[in-house]
């Protein structure tokens, strides 16, 4: 799910994760209740990892639709929080299935439109930002095959001088984020300076960084 998937594999395999957060994102928690989306709807959670923020989402009464590289990082998300699954295999793709929660392994530019039923919803924390500038356009455009219409997303990006440190993450700013979801409706719902003391792109050497988020929806 990059120009170089081993990368990703690679930090799973050796527990190289600081890009995982313990805690949910605080901006789901303020922004992801404004979509008003209907309860049970399903959630797109691109290069999910074992994120908590799905945690968040489940208890929130969403049906979590997960898409990730990495095994290791499927399998933790089941285990650490006891969560029972079924597994089927889908060419290239292995789908782990649970009641609250459905997860594609595999990379997702090999999964089809009609492997998945169309989600409601959609949440971006680390997928844009982790992706190099030359496949963004291809990952939205994916990502819009596989969500209903008039589907609403919250996506979250930084922007910083991306001459200081080299990503990912990477910075992804407002206009580019305009121009790459030509797709949908774009709002932006919030901008906030980073705090260096909290995280872990200023130990990289950054001197500056703005958080964004934007409200994304399927025209």
């Amino acid at each position: 799910m990059s120009n170089n998937p081993k990368y990703w594999q690679n930090k799973w395999d050796t527990n190289d994760i600081g890009f995982h957060k313990q805690q949910t994102n605080q901006y789901l928690v303020e922004l992801f209740p404004t979509l008003h989306l209907p309860p049970q709807s399903r959630v797109l959670v691109p290069l999910c990892g074992k994120s908590l923020d799905m945690i968040w989402l489940i208890e929130h009464g969403y049906h979590v639709v997960g898409i990730e590289l990495s095994e290791i990082a499927v399998k933790a998300f089941f285990e650490e929080h006891n969560f029972s699954y079924t597994c089927e295999l889908h060419g290239n793709i292995t789908k782990y299935s649970h009641p609250n929660v459905t997860i594609y392994q595999g990379d997702l530019f090999n999964l089809s439109a009609q492997e998945i039923e169309p989600c409601q919803g959609y949440y971006d924390r680390g997928a844009l930002i982790a992706l190099p500038e030359s496949i963004r356009s291809a990952y939205v455009d994916k990502i819009s095959t596989l969500l209903a219409a008039n589907a609403k997303g919250l996506v979250l990006t930084y922007e910083y001088d991306w001459l200081e440190i080299i990503g990912p993450p990477y910075s992804v700013p407002k206009q580019e984020v305009m121009a790459l979801y030509h797709q949908f409706d774009v709002q932006e719902v919030m901008h906030q300076t980073q705090n260096p003391l909290s995280q872990t792109l200023f130990k990289k050497g950054l001197r500056a960084a703005m958080d964004y988020g934007f409200i994304v929806t399927l025209q």
